[in-house]
């Protein structure tokens, strides 16, 4: 039996946009002097700590953790220091593997998205999927 090759189709698929929320950006300006903390991540089981990252770099990190696209809406240029803290559920994909336990408290990923002064929206963006190949002939002999 042959296979066609791996292709790639776009469709219409589940993405976030990152957005600034009403109210402005709750985020600290990096500095750029010798006494600054260096650029750098930190990601744990509900935990993003950031210094001197774009809103670009905040987006992947977050399509990483929700399993979809994430598209930088923001227009912000800068780069900033900000300590993102929630309470993972368990279908956040990069969260640990584990699912937290049933008595955790605080916030959602998109609360505490939302107490930076940002926000997700859900929408429907073009994405590229690929596709297995499928049986294109079967041999006779």
């Amino acid at each position: 039996m042959a296979f066609s090759p791996i292709s790639w189709e776009t469709r219409q698929l589940p993405q976030y946009r990152l957005v600034v929320a009403k109210g402005g950006p709750k985020l600290d300006v990096a500095r750029n002097d010798s006494n600054a903390r260096p650029s750098g991540t930190r990601i744990g089981r509900g935990l993003i700590d950031a210094h001197g990252i774009g809103t670009a770099e905040v987006a992947a990190y977050l399509r990483s953790e929700l399993g979809r696209p994430v598209v930088d809406s923001t227009g912000l240029t800068g780069k900033y220091n900000f300590k993102l803290q929630w309470v993972p559920d368990e279908s956040q994909l990069n969260s640990g593997g584990e699912t937290p336990p049933p008595d955790s408290t605080g916030p959602s990923i998109f609360a505490a998205i939302r107490e930076l002064g940002l926000k997700l929206e859900a929408i429907k963006g073009p994405a590229r999927k690929w596709l297995r190949g499928t049986s294109a002939t079967k041999e006779t002999s």
